[in-house]
């Protein structure tokens, strides 16, 4: 069974990834946990209520669960209402990376697709900065996704997005005389670098410390004025 499957008032037995959770606080005084489980066909929440230390301690962010329970729907959004709730065993499908979807072109056809992009930078200091920041990036502009959630919140999302928008500004930049493209284009590799700190990672995503208190584009802009 898989998340986009299921369906109100349906019996679910399924492995997941926590993606999210929350400890919160019921009317009663007792803790819960508010979670978000996902797989590559989508996310779909439950609560875990009276949740005990244990619990808490065990069912967090990046771990693969097995769980048993029932499709219910709440305020027209459908959810978990949860009956049982495990960690996933070594034996079983427990790698992270099994239950994260992703772009849908392949990491070649990426870097393919920015290559002409990087090359048309033809000031110095603009491709000095690009190549030195994107150099240190690395791998994880491949496999970094672009948000936590809403857009491009998936395995490559965030060099997707970044190829998206260059070809939206080659196309528009055509439209018009005296756009300086060196500094559009570089400016688009860039724009979303800070979020290789912002953002934890591909597997059940979270804000950084310095996501929350910074932000990606101070981060990046930090990072350039230490370059020049």
């Amino acid at each position: 069974m898989q998340i986009k499957s299921i369906e109100n008032n349906q019996g679910v037995e399924l492995f997941a990834l926590i993606q999210d959770a929350q400890v919160r606080t019921a009317r009663n005084g007792s803790q819960y946990l508010s979670l978000t489980f996902s797989d590559p066909t989508g996310t779909i929440g439950a609560n875990l209520w009276d949740a005990t230390a244990d619990q808490i301690a065990d069912f967090l962010p990046g771990r693969v669960v097995y769980l048993t329970g029932q499709g219910s729907s709440y305020q027209d959004k459908l959810q978990l209402t949860l009956q049982t709730l495990r960690l996933a065993t070594a034996e079983e499908p427990s790698d992270p990376s099994l239950y994260v979807a992703r772009v849908a072109i392949s990491e070649e056809e990426l870097k393919s697709g920015l290559r002409p992009f990087f090359a048309a930078i033809q000031t110095p200091v603009y491709r000095t900065i690009v190549s030195s920041l994107l150099g240190t990036a690395g791998e994880r502009f491949f496999t970094y996704p672009a948000a936590k959630q809403n857009h491009h919140a998936l395995v490559g999302g965030l060099a997707w997005h970044t190829l998206s928008i260059l070809r939206l500004a080659q196309s528009v930049s055509q439209l018009y005389a005296g756009i300086n493209t060196d500094l559009l284009y570089a400016g688009i590799l860039l724009h979303d670098c800070g979020k290789l700190v912002e953002l934890s990672g591909p597997v059940a995503t979270q804000y950084t410390t310095a996501g929350n208190l910074l932000g990606h584009i101070s981060i990046v802009d930090g990072e350039i004025v230490q370059l020049v």
